[in-house]
């Protein structure tokens, strides 16, 4: 496995040195291909602007790539939005972005040009020299992909930047996470808003897993699993830490019992010397009568 590994990261190197690998992964169009076959400005997209057009595609590459819940009222109080691409700077800047000549990955690419102004997605960064993905770029609602010196951006616009990794890379059926350097990433990595674990050898792990002394639940796609988990018929509760919920737990206003391997427990349970009456649901009984039995607003036995 390691020396696999270790041809990876050298095939890497030369590939990187050449020029012809990016801080990020080689981009493609992927927009939404509802959005991309309908005609320009006749769809409105889940992020509230119209379809194809410059502001469409870097509200679906931020959700997509970077992670956030972008939309056209991200964090805005009544009264502001981010509407055509001229005001996003301005917006930014009173929510307390940082607005700056500085490129970076993931951030926003910015133009107070003709009525509307332009933005893109930085894909990359290489010195001076940025290269970005835009929509509508032509006025005809396409997809481009080009590489400008930093100097021809107005600004940039700092919302959630990606770290300027290689990133994902599959070798032997195997993911790793490689930084700017190639090397691999291991432990707990967060990579756009959400969690993955990586072995000692940088390789990303699935499924049940014990790391420091308590268990997660990593999914099909490596990312943290957390709230209510149904596996193998059983139902688990996994904290906002990702780690696995034992004894009683609080998930909204109700209370449940997850028993010492982490299964939710139902029916008539004896919890510390007491009586409490857990629901199908999980759900923890109180204030009513259960098969005869008075059970108290915290919901033991009378």
């Amino acid at each position: 496995m390691r020396k696999h590994l270790m041809i990876l990261m050298a095939a890497l190197a030369v590939v990187a040195a050449m020029g012809l690998l990016p801080a990020t992964a080689l981009a493609v169009d992927d927009y939404p291909a509802d959005l991309k076959s309908a005609a320009k400005d006749t769809k409105l997209d889940p992020w509230r602007f119209y379809n194809r057009n410059c502001t469409s595609f870097v509200a679906w590459r931020l959700n997509h790539n970077n992670g956030i819940d972008f939309d056209c009222f991200y964090e805005c109080p009544d009264g502001l939005k981010w509407e055509n691409a001229n005001s996003w700077a301005r917006v930014a800047r009173q929510l307390g972005y940082k607005v700056d000549s500085t490129p970076a990955p993931g951030a926003i690419a910015w133009w107070n040009t003709g009525s509307y102004g332009h933005v893109a997605w930085v894909e990359s960064v290489d010195g001076d020299q940025v290269t970005i993905e835009e929509y509508n770029y032509d006025r005809e609602g396409h997809y481009h992909r080009r590489t400008l010196n930093a100097s021809k951006v107005e600004a940039f616009i700092h919302l959630a930047d990606l770290p300027d990794d290689i990133g994902w890379v599959k070798e032997s059926g195997l993911w790793y996470y490689l930084d700017k350097e190639g090397t691999p990433k291991t432990g707990w990595q967060k990579v756009a808003r959400k969690w993955y674990y990586l072995d000692a050898d940088g390789v990303m792990l699935r499924g049940w897993q014990k790391i420091g002394g308590s268990w997660y639940y990593l999914t099909s796609s490596g990312a943290m699993k957390t709230g209510w988990l149904k596996d193998n018929g059983k139902w688990y509760y996994l904290q906002s830490s990702g780690r696995m919920a034992k004894g009683w737990v609080k998930v909204g206003s109700y209370w449940y019992y997850c028993n010492g391997s982490g299964v939710m427990q139902t029916g008539w349970q004896k919890i510390g010397g007491s009586w409490y009456y857990l629901y199908e649901s999980g759900r923890m009984a109180s204030n009513c009568y259960i098969d005869g039995y008075w059970l108290t607003s915290s919901g033991r036995m009378a």
